[in-house]
């Protein structure tokens, strides 16, 4: 299944509980962000976890798992792409936002697009709607490799932007720069 896939590689880059000063996301649980996710039904478990050393790993496990399929695959409606462009999709939206990483996909189909021959300039909107997916079809299959290292070519550049405007950031560059990496394999 696509959506394993996916989520053992993302899950490899997040961390178990950490809370990181710099980290604009908080305090995060596997990746989860407190700031972004704050109704997450496994924040008491982790707290009891944190607070009384208290074992909830296993449900722990299964509520993430959870969470991750309902909050990025399934939002995302990722099951209808190729497994290495829905988990390049589901990392990138689970790192930096679904509309962003949707803007990372059409801006790399954009470039795919045979000077605009195949399909019609996308709008750089973060909606997967029916004109991102027109033109997702419009890809030959042998390109998707292609597709992929565009996509992480274009999230480095903001990883570049982000650590240009904010320097405190730049803590996170060896991990993202492994990230994309790993990604590209």
């Amino acid at each position: 299944m696509s959506f394993d896939f996916a989520f053992k590689r993302t899950l490899k880059h997040e961390g178990v509980y950490v809370d990181n000063p710099n980290d604009r996301g908080g305090v995060t649980y596997c990746g989860i962000s407190r700031v972004n996710y704050p109704n997450w039904i496994g924040w008491p478990l982790v707290d009891d976890w944190i607070k009384n050393k208290t074992n909830h790993h296993l449900l722990l496990d299964k509520l993430v798992r959870e969470f991750y399929q309902k909050e990025f695959w399934d939002k995302l409606g990722l099951d209808r792409f190729d497994t290495k462009v829905a988990a390049e999709l589901f990392d990138a939206a689970v790192n930096c936002g679904h509309r962003r990483a949707v803007r990372f996909f059409q801006q790399a189909l954009n470039m795919m697009s045979r000077n605009f021959r195949l399909f019609p300039r996308l709008s750089l909107d973060g909606v997967l709607g029916e004109q991102t997916a027109a033109a997702y079809a419009k890809i030959a299959i042998r390109d998707y490799a292609a597709l992929v290292g565009w996509m992480l070519v274009i999230r480095g550049c903001h990883y570049l932007e982000v650590m240009t405007f904010d320097s405190a950031q730049q803590e996170f560059a060896r991990g993202w720069i492994n990230r994309i990496r790993e990604n590209m394999a």
